[in-house]
């Protein structure tokens, strides 16, 4: 007969056992980490669906121009087919994509040039002096994207307007989202969002992103995500 102190280790054994058992279907129904997981992965998908929806390719160049010229503008050949902004000093100038490319004349020097059908482009009335291969030079162009802001802008539009349709649409019918798009000092320049739940875990991330507006202005902003 086996005695009071061995049937009293079994009992102990057997309910640390079931202790455990517990904690092992516990934990598999209330996964922490499969959670966050999971949050983690549909806040990449919101990123995606923004960049998908309102990211667009700009072409960036800069023109030299070796001497001034006389004349209000002046024309170079051209380097794209699409609408052109111009700067020259960190100001914008008038400027026009045709058979040429037209820029008003601000002096010699380095003028950036961005291209992008997006653009609000100007015209000229006047006849601009062609300048020759000698008086000015291309620098390095390069393919660009940025977020257009009017493009996230549509995108809060939408998510005011039919939010049900734009969680199917992404693909987190489950889950909430916001967005928001702000400058480093936290003044927000989109703001889709809701009254956050008490009680809820809400993740968040930021993304330092590069935004460009019709003029070609470019800012560095902030696009928070949050889901839940």
């Amino acid at each position: 007969m086996k005695s009071k102190k061995s049937l009293s280790h079994v009992e102990m054994m057997i309910s640390f056992s079931l202790f455990v058992i517990f904690l092992i279907l516990l934990f598999a129904i209330f996964n922490p980490l499969e959670t966050s997981s999971s949050n983690e992965v549909s806040l990449s998908i919101i990123e995606k669906w923004i960049n998908e929806n309102a990211e667009i390719d700009v072409k960036t160049s800069t023109l030299i121009i070796q001497t001034a010229s006389v004349g209000d503008c002046f024309s170079v050949d051209k380097i794209s087919e699409e609408k052109v902004v111009a700067f020259k000093d960190e100001k914008k100038i008038i400027s026009e994509n045709s058979d040429k490319t037209f820029l008003e004349n601000k002096g010699a020097g380095v003028y950036s040039l961005y291209f992008s059908d997006y653009f609000s482009s100007g015209n000229f009335d006047e006849d601009c002096v062609a300048l020759s291969d000698g008086e000015y030079s291309f620098g390095v162009t390069k393919d660009e994207k940025f977020l257009l802001v009017s493009k996230v802008e549509k995108l809060e539009e939408n998510y005011y307007s039919d939010y049900e349709s734009l969680k199917k649409e992404i693909g987190i019918s489950g889950n909430d989202f916001e967005f928001i798009l702000q400058e480093i000092n936290g003044k927000k320049i989109i703001n889709a969002t809701m009254n956050e739940p008490s009680g809820v875990n809400i993740y968040s991330e930021n993304i330092n992103v590069e935004v460009i507006d019709e003029n070609a202005n470019i800012k560095n902003l902030i696009l928070n995500l949050k889901i839940w």
